[in-house]
């Protein structure tokens, strides 16, 4: 498993660990790995987020592609869906994104993407990692690399997703907040050619309305402001860019789920939701799975991961996807999801069925939702599935909920030893109970230190 550049982005790398020379030798071995040494000079787009350093790693990334050979085009700053968008769209060898780092504010890592705008495999990055920690040389000088800045690119970005989007949105208000100031620009723009009116949620630093809580949170800030303002709906982008979530227009939120089985609906019935299928992730509600069957449409699950959702609607032949943190996916248009293709099309769909947010969201009934985290001694990782004590409670509690609900236990993906215990059913103290008691089964069974 590669340890520099992970699998959907850097894992928890910090600027102690990247420094400008290693990103360097990143960009070297990333222009040599996708030239296929063949003498190719290469393009590879590079973008950048607001993190304080990703500009050091950028200028880092470009000397080491252009001293390889490559050349290697600046993009500035832009959301890791437009990277992808472009790199695609203008044939580009590959794009390297330098982003935060998860957990952080400040930190960034970076993220690798091939000519296909698809994140890299495993196996592809520990290729590249090699050629970072060996002997990389840089190009001779009878083939020497170049870097070039190019900041229109990200209207010809804005104008795709417009073109994706395919609504016109006249007379149509959304209250939007984007985590990341890369997002706000395209968002302006997006929003002005569809023709809906944007109303962009001000840094709380600058808000001068003393009724706003200071501690409260940006999407609560965006439930306030998307009522206060009348607007039809909010939607919060997320700081790559990659995922929405939205509020309905009495501030009540409307998660990824809710959106995933609104969008296949639609889908189904305008005869584009191919194969009739969706792919989510084992830990979807368990409405969106009762929808779906009520509905005639097919829900495949796979691990929580948008890179596993990608690789399960590829092996299914289906082009749409998503999670529950407003992660959706249209394989038609992009490979990775888009919080601004995301949003419009929500809003597209209102205008077309003539019905709020609210009454196309409520069409999936949720129900109460119990999780719980359980630390496990490393030791019993895959050991614990052949508890009996722990599975003949799972099962009990299977059979007493029926098709009223469900329990999921999981190993977590993290590199901890976790596994999840969700539990949803009609009635939340019922549902809490039982995830309390096979929770501490299995801390009883699995302790995290010997006793």
């Amino acid at each position: 498993m590669s340890q520099l550049f992970g699998t959907d982005s850097a894992k928890g790398i910090q600027p102690a660990a990247v420094s400008a020379e290693l990103a360097m030798q990143a960009g070297q071995a990333a222009a040599a790995f996708f030239s296929g040494r063949k003498n190719k000079k290469i393009t590879i787009f590079i973008g950048r987020d607001s993190a304080p350093s990703s500009d050091i790693l950028l200028a880092a990334v470009s000397a080491g592609v252009s001293s390889a050979g490559g050349k290697a085009v600046i993009l500035g700053e832009l959301s890791y869906p437009a990277l992808c968008c472009l790199v695609k769209e203008n044939s580009a060898d590959a794009g390297i994104m330098i982003s935060k780092a998860h957990g952080t504010s400040y930190a960034s890592g970076i993220r690798l993407i091939g000519a296909d705008s698809m994140p890299l495999g495993s196996d592809r990055l520990e290729r590249i990692e090699q050629l970072v920690y060996g002997s990389i040389c840089s190009a001779d000088s009878e083939s020497p690399g170049e870097i070039v800045r190019e900041d229109e690119y990200i209207n010809e970005y804005s104008a795709y997703i417009s073109a994706a989007a395919d609504a016109d949105l006249s007379g149509m208000k959304a209250a939007v907040c984007c985590a990341d100031r890369c997002c706000v620009s395209p968002a302006e723009q997006i929003f002005t050619q569809l023709g809906a009116e944007m109303i962009m949620m001000p840094e709380q630093t600058e808000s001068t309305d003393t009724d706003i809580d200071l501690a409260a949170t940006a999407l609560e800030r965006l439930m306030d402001l998307t009522v206060s303002s009348g607007a039809d709906c909010g939607l919060a982008i997320d700081s790559d860019g990659s995922s929405c979530l939205a509020v309905d227009e009495n501030g009540h939120l409307v998660d990824g789920d809710i959106m995933l089985a609104i969008f296949a609906k639609y889908m189904k019935e305008k005869g584009t939701l191919r194969n009739n299928s969706a792919a989510t992730t084992l830990f979807s509600s368990f409405a969106l799975k009762k929808f779906a069957e009520e509905n005639g449409i097919n829900i495949s699950t796979t691990g929580a991961n948008s890179r596993y959702i990608l690789e399960r609607m590829i092996e299914d032949g289906c082009d749409l996807g998503g999670e529950r943190g407003g992660h959706i996916i249209f394989r038609n248009d992009l490979t990775t999801g888009d919080g601004l293709l995301c949003g419009t099309r929500l809003m597209k769909i209102m205008k077309e069925t003539g019905k709020p947010l609210s009454e196309l969201a409520v069409e999936i009934q949720k129900l109460p939702q119990v999780i719980m985290n359980v630390p496990i001694g490393r030791r019993f990782l895959e050991i614990w599935k052949n508890d009996s004590s722990i599975t003949t409670l799972i099962d009990k509690y299977e059979e007493e909920l029926g098709d009223n609900g469900r329990i999921l236990v999981r190993e977590g993906n993290s590199s901890e030893a976790i596994i999840g215990v969700i539990v949803e059913g009609r009635d939340f103290g019922e549902i809490n109970e039982m995830a309390m008691r096979v929770a501490e089964q299995i801390r009883l069974k699995c302790p995290r230190r010997a006793r």
